[in-house]
């Protein structure tokens, strides 16, 4: 199960003071809004006879014709299987207020009054802003009449449920579509809820006061969806994900209020939804490039604050020529910087091993002396050697030993050479090779502190490029460039004849950022294997087959869980970002098999 609800926001046009006008106006703009089949549609309140007519909604007549436009407008939509709210004013007790009539397939389910009416018995047909609606599995209350700051004051009400419906009427004035859009992503982020917001109408009076269309759509404290229109109608039509306003609400409810009506999904063959293929990233360029500058900043001070807490003012870096090291040196030099100390206090070893090409060799020696940094080139070959002829174990004989042995080799350096200096080794592994557990126990896995342990390899490459993009130093950033330039690799395997890198860990794993895609969102939101799948083929659309994106998941999958044996023992870092893999972020047992997931995937 998908778990989307596909919500509609259609602010209509109105005729004022003209309630049948209105209708009129309004069975076109449903009739669009319905042919994405949509599970809810949302109306502004007052839709049928508008603010803008106030004096006249005090008069009997001008109601009673409320009534039977909206009559009219629910035969007319009969075949309509959405949930359809609209927005009249009608007589409560002699009192005239906002309410939202609840239609499906021509049938008036009830009038939800607004929140501010006090609860307590109500006449026949009239619900409160309590009543819970229940539509493709996703429990709903509208509040007629509030915009996102009234609807904060009634925060309770979304305790519950899973989206809040806000229709409302207000005038237009400079700003107040940004700070509807700002209080409807607070109201999301801080009850945990979507919300969507449907105000207004284009073609409406424009004295005393101007009107618009608009429609907002939030989703775990964030827009998603956006419209204004003055002279046209506003119109949105969205699939809201609920595991991930579920997975965003951090409170129970003391009690689920049972809904007054409940409805199955409306069927959809296709998504109406934005994908990502980077969803850990802001799709807006200049947002982007500030992530990742907030990014690297955190990591820096990060690793500044644990060598200043502990004492420490040197560091031991292992540097191989590829990204992930290249950016723990630039986080290390940038560290220095922070608390007042020179590059040389961080010690940058190069440790050519069998499979070391000589390009990557020589990046890793130019980029910590371009830096200004303490250097040492110690070749593992000898010792890797000797200890493999010690354990038995055949040189010509390319297998886990093999490459483990190596991988082991250099972390021993490195802590060694820690103690010898009184430095923190730190460690360059990435969160997607601790997910993959792409990383050697007892090897590479360990260190005295962990840069880069919370930042994925796709953001490792943007965080690189963004920075040789900025780079003053012509000669710097053609070494980084260089080393975007090169294949990731880990160099346990000789290179070919050429002295060119023959195990390029894409083409044994799959491409990075897909399993970083998996990622985000098997952990922070819990998806099923089936939906990740699902994600996936919307988000990089023709970029890999179906196949492709099945087989690399199924291998995220058990390497996921084969890894957490791995993660138990990780090293301490920062979490730095909102999709961890530390205990206190996301745990699995060490022993548990990956069937049941590659089980859900296959069915």
């Amino acid at each position: 199960m998908l778990n989307l609800i596909r919500i509609a926001a259609v602010t209509g046009r109105v005729d004022p003071g003209s309630p049948a006008g209105c209708r009129k106006y309004l069975i076109e703009e449903i009739k669009k809004a319905g042919a994405h089949s949509p599970d809810v549609i949302l109306l502004p309140s007052d839709i049928l006879l508008p603010p803008s007519a106030q004096s006249l909604r005090r008069q009997g007549f001008m109601l009673d014709l409320c009534r039977q436009e909206l009559s009219r407008l629910a035969e007319d939509l009969r075949e309509l299987p959405s949930l359809l709210f609209v927005g009249l004013p009608v007589s409560l007790h002699g009192v005239t207020v906002s309410a939202m009539a609840a239609l499906r397939q021509g049938e008036l389910l009830g009038f939800v009054l607004p929140p501010s009416v006090p609860e307590g018995p109500l006449p026949k047909g009239f619900l409160p802003a309590s009543a819970v609606f229940e539509a493709g599995g996703a429990r709903l209350r509208v509040l007629p009449g509030c915009d996102a700051g009234k609807a904060l004051q009634y925060g309770s009400l979304a305790r519950d449920c899973d989206c809040l419906l806000l229709p409302c009427y207000e005038p237009a004035r400079v700003g107040s579509a940004d700070r509807a859009e700002q209080a409807l992503n607070v109201l999301s982020r801080e009850l945990g809820c979507a919300a969507v917001l449907c105000c207004g109408a284009g073609s409406d009076s424009s004295h005393p006061v101007c009107y618009r269309g608009f429609a907002v759509i939030a989703e775990a404290g964030e827009t998603v969806s956006v419209q204004a229109e003055f002279g046209q109608s506003a119109s949105l039509c969205y699939d809201i994900d609920l595991d991930i306003v579920r997975r965003f609400r951090d409170t129970l409810p003391a009690a689920l209020a049972p809904a007054a009506y409940r409805f199955p999904a409306v069927p959809h063959d296709y998504a109406l939804r934005s994908f990502s293929s980077t969803p850990y990233l802001p799709m807006e360029p200049e947002a982007e490039r500030r992530s990742l500058r907030e990014w690297f900043e955190l990591q820096s001070h990060s690793l500044a604050a644990r060598l200043s807490n502990t004492g420490i003012d040197r560091a031991v870096v292992g540097i191989s020529g590829g990204l992930d090291s290249t950016l723990a040196l630039l986080v290390c030099h940038r560290a220095a910087q922070l608390m007042r100390l020179s590059p040389d206090h961080i010690l940058a070893v190069t440790m050519p091993g069998f499979g070391t090409s000589d390009r990557t060799h020589q990046n890793a020696l130019d980029l910590p002396r371009k830096l200004g940094m303490s250097t040492m080139d110690i070749s593992i070959v000898p010792a890797v050697g000797q200890h493999l002829a010690d354990i038995g174990h055949p040189l010509d004989r390319h297998d886990v030993t093999y490459e483990n042995a190596q991988a082991r080799e250099r972390t021993q350096i490195l802590l060694d050479l820690g103690n010898q200096i009184g430095g923190i080794a730190v460690g360059t592994g990435d969160l997607t090779e601790e997910a993959l557990g792409w990383c050697t126990f007892g090897g590479d896995a360990l260190a005295g502190y962990n840069v880069n342990v919370t930042v994925p390899k796709t953001a490792i490459r943007r965080i690189v490029a963004m920075l040789a993009e900025e780079s003053t130093d012509a000669e710097l950033a053609a070494i980084l460039r260089d080393i975007l330039d090169t294949p990731i690799s880990p160099e346990l395997l000789p290179p070919d004849e050429s002295g060119s890198i023959t195990q390029k860990t894409e083409e044994i794993l799959g491409d990075y950022e897909v399993h970083d895609f998996y990622l985000y969102y098997f952990v922070k939101y819990g998806f099923s294997p089936k939906k990740l799948l699902f994600y996936a083929e919307n988000a990089f659309d023709d970029r890999y087959t179906e196949e492709q994106l099945r087989t690399w998941l199924a291998t995220f999958l058990r390497r996921f869980v084969g890894g957490q044996f791995k993660r138990s023992a990780a090293p301490e870092a920062a979490a730095i970002t909102d999709f961890g893999l530390s205990s206190m972020d996301f745990s699995v047992p060490s022993d548990m098999s990956a069937r049941t997931l590659l089980r859900e995937l296959e069915n």
